[in-house]
């Protein structure tokens, strides 16, 4: 049997919308009004196209599972896929062009999660014929993480280490990734960040205005304008997430500042607003560049230190 993912679209998660293209589906984590605000240079759009968060899940008795993906335009080459059985992440083969997942017949719960820093464009879900796919219930809480590289996931090695999925999976909720490597902070995402439905979201720029010389008046006031439509959610819990450390980097930027005085302004801008918590991103990993792939992106010992260390602010 064959799924068609664009006409079953329940079989999907973090994904805003379906493309189809000649080389096969592409699951767009942002609606079209979204993707417009990255459309201005290739560099945001590549990151933007990538399927970050992007999954695909099904209760299924198929003793075989089989998904072709063709690759595109990369933002890093990691082409890993990470898939779930009942929970639990498990293995599978690939051999460039489909992968294949073999199971033993009786009912699992699976999850696909695509290459999260890549293009992809997927054919139809194959199963066994005669097998039972039934589409998972929704969680009762979804979460959307807006940021830069680093909450993108850049450059963790397969899509499960990224911090937002580790964190969506630790607090049983749905999630959508909008984070662009590359992006600073943008006024435009709050109002458009509605039209996604979530109860808790994470929001977090700074080392891309810092390293682009951003005055800090126009930082804080990008952030402000974001976080303001966002407040209308009255039950909804927003957190707001200061810079990582840049690690090894000593030279402030152009215009005399350094990485920690965007973090601490950001703080400050938080206490303006009663219902907004503040993370000190300086908090969640150390100055030491054992943790970084170049300084700045988490390697997958980082991430999993990064994620240890924010998972109590959610839980408490």
């Amino acid at each position: 049997m064959r799924i068609d993912l664009q006409k079953n679209r329940e079989f999907l998660r973090g994904c805003a919308d379906v493309e189809r293209k000649s080389q096969g589906l592409q699951l767009h984590r942002f609606t079209s009004s979204l993707l417009n605000v990255y459309r201005s240079s290739e560099h945001h759009e590549i990151r933007a196209l990538c399927p970050s968060g992007v999954r695909i899940l099904l209760k299924t008795d198929s003793e075989k599972l089989r998904l072709p993906v063709v690759f595109g335009r990369t933002a890093r080459p990691f082409f890993s896929f990470s898939v779930f059985v009942d929970d639990a992440e498990t293995a599978y083969s690939w051999d460039g062009r489909v992968l294949e997942l073999l199971l033993d017949g009786n009912i699992h719960q699976v999850e696909i999660a695509l290459p999260h820093l890549v293009e992809c464009f997927v054919g139809a879900l194959e199963t066994v014929d005669g097998a039972l796919a039934e589409p998972v219930p929704e969680k009762d809480h979804a979460m959307v993480f807006i940021g830069d590289s680093i909450m993108q996931g850049m450059t963790v090695s397969r899509p499960s280490l990224a911090y937002p999925d580790r964190l969506a999976r630790l607090l049983k909720s749905e999630y959508w990734n909008l984070s662009v490597a590359g992006a600073t902070a943008d006024r435009r995402l709050g109002p458009l960040a509605q039209e996604y439905e979530w109860d808790r979201l994470l929001l977090g720029f700074g080392v891309n205005d810092f390293n682009t010389s951003r005055p800090m008046e126009a930082y804080l006031e990008e952030m402000r304008e974001t976080l303001l439509p966002l407040l209308a959610r009255k039950k909804a819990q927003l957190f707001l997430l200061g810079p990582i450390p840049w690690a090894g980097r000593t030279k402030p930027n152009a215009l005399g500042l350094r990485l920690k005085d965007y973090c601490e302004a950001l703080g400050n801008l938080a206490l303006q607003f009663p219902g907004v918590r503040f993370i000190d991103g300086r908090t969640l990993l150390p100055d030491d560049p054992v943790y970084y792939v170049d300084g700045i992106h988490p390697n997958d010992e980082g991430e999993a230190l990064l994620f240890r260390n924010l998972a109590p602010v959610f839980l408490s």
